[in-house]
């Protein structure tokens, strides 16, 4: 089995063996939306809640189906950081925790003017989070 890779909304996507010829398809994750098997709940992190030791949330900026992006405080050099954490649901799923954690991966390899830089990523306790720039947007994409 080759690597997995990560669509261009964030959904989690597998491949088969190349000799068979690539093929590329969504995984079942749990549903973002509706009151059946699967859905969520979202919830947002409360302002003053303090991430890892390092990061006090300021307020939220943006949801999404499965995460949602809030401004933090980095408590030690007071710089302003945008904050990206799986909702509960997602933060159990192993597909989309390693999902979030590629995401960061990838950014962070890449250094394009366009691109938001990622400063930190990691877990504090069950959440799953991804601390970039602040880009000054209100309803960031998630």
């Amino acid at each position: 089995m080759c690597g997995g890779r990560v669509g261009v909304m964030g959904e989690a996507w597998a491949d088969e063996e190349p000799h068979r010829g690539a093929r590329w398809g969504p995984r079942a994750l749990p549903s973002a939306t509706g009151d059946g098997p699967g859905s969520r709940g979202v919830e947002g992190l409360e302002p003053g809640l303090i991430i890892d030791d390092r990061y006090e949330v300021r307020r939220q900026l943006g949801l999404g189906g499965m995460s949602t992006i809030d401004e933090v405080e980095h408590r030690y050099t007071t710089r302003r950081l945008a904050l990206k954490v799986l909702n509960a649901t997602y933060a159990s799923h192993s597909v989309a925790r390693r999902q979030l954690l590629d995401e960061a991966r990838a950014l962070g390899a890449m250094r394009r003017p366009y691109v938001i830089e990622v400063h930190d990523a990691g877990f504090d306790g069950s959440r799953v989070y991804v601390v970039t720039e602040h880009t000054g947007m209100e309803n960031p994409p998630t």
